[in-house]
């Protein structure tokens, strides 16, 4: 009996021992952080430091949903701190009690100041892309020039320029078809961008599409008119070419004498105003153009068969 009073009594105090254990002395800190519009902010940085001349630092980074949690902290009070990038860090108090995680939100706004010096920094970067592409197309380096200007659109994707010279290096590569779709992206970010419409249109002209290269050509001569006027009869003799293409010649005809009011000593539009004329019989017409070709162009590109033409057209 005494052996087994023994063993209850052992049982009874290791029972008193289990219910006299002290509770846990650390606990832990969790919680969010997003942006000023509520969305979750991803890779933020988070930090705890302990207060009351208590030296404890911790560090950790919000996931995918922006959420973040510390485990093992002492009991005691804390500063718990969120940041990033072009943001304003926002700072808390929290007092961790043994045994249980306090719950903390953070909403970061945005640093005015420093998205402001993120804007200067990446458009510098951008600019700096853009020259360098421009070099390399420079030294035929196409390939190089397409890698250079699609960084520049990651770092400014609203810029025109940026898929306009794209564009041209892609045109270059022998690639029209993502040539087209860069021009087309610089014209739906900038609607009036006449270059980006004249370079489309000559793209157009090339494939034999020519509906479409009349259709663009068109606004692009329009656009020049209004906003590069010293550009327009180019643009606009552009046009001309692109009906004669479509067999639309008369209406080729009346570009070529509008270029031709504009800028008389365009001698490409002489020679062209002339094969409209031969096409409409009007022999005497045709030979004042040809003739006024060769006094502008004597050695130009249509000169040898501006002189064939009028042997053909006799006196």
């Amino acid at each position: 009996m005494k052996r087994l009073a023994l063993a209850f009594a052992l049982l009874g105090y290791l029972a008193g021992a289990a219910a006299a254990a002290p509770p846990p002395l650390s606990g832990g800190i969790r919680g969010d952080v997003r942006n000023g519009v509520a969305q979750p902010l991803s890779a933020a940085e988070v930090t705890v430091d302990a207060q009351d001349g208590v030296t404890r630092h911790e560090r950790t980074r919000t996931d995918a949903s922006g959420r973040f949690a510390l485990e093992g902290l002492p009991a005691g009070r804390y500063t718990i701190t969120a940041q990033a990038p072009s943001l304003t860090p926002q700072s808390f108090d929290v007092i961790v009690l043994p045994g249980q995680t306090a719950d903390v939100s953070f909403q970061l706004l945005v640093d005015p100041a420093a998205a402001y010096q993120e804007r200067l920094a990446r458009e510098a970067e951008r600019q700096r892309l853009v020259a360098s592409a421009l070099q390399r197309s420079a030294t035929s380096d196409f390939a190089g020039a397409v890698k250079q200007l699609r960084q520049s659109i990651a770092l400014a994707p609203d810029c025109a320029v940026c898929y306009f010279e794209l564009a041209e290096a892609q045109g270059r590569l022998g690639d029209p078809a993502s040539a087209e779709h860069s021009y087309r992206q610089a014209i739906a970010l900038n609607d009036e961008y006449a270059q980006a419409y004249g370079a489309l249109a000559s793209l157009y002209n090339t494939q034999h599409d020519f509906a479409q290269a009349v259709a663009v050509g068109t606004r692009a001569a329009d656009l020049a008119e209004r906003l590069a006027p010293d550009l327009a009869p180019l643009y606009r003799y552009n046009e001309g070419v692109y009906l004669w293409n479509a067999g639309r010649v008369d209406e080729a005809r009346q570009v070529f004498e509008q270029v031709l009011r504009r800028d008389p000593g365009n001698a490409d539009a002489h020679f062209e105003l002339a094969l409209a004329l031969i096409n409409a019989h009007d022999v005497a017409g045709a030979r004042e153009h040809l003739e006024q070709y060769l006094k502008l162009a004597p050695t130009g590109r249509d000169a040898a068969r501006a002189r064939a033409l009028l042997a053909g057209l006799g006196q």
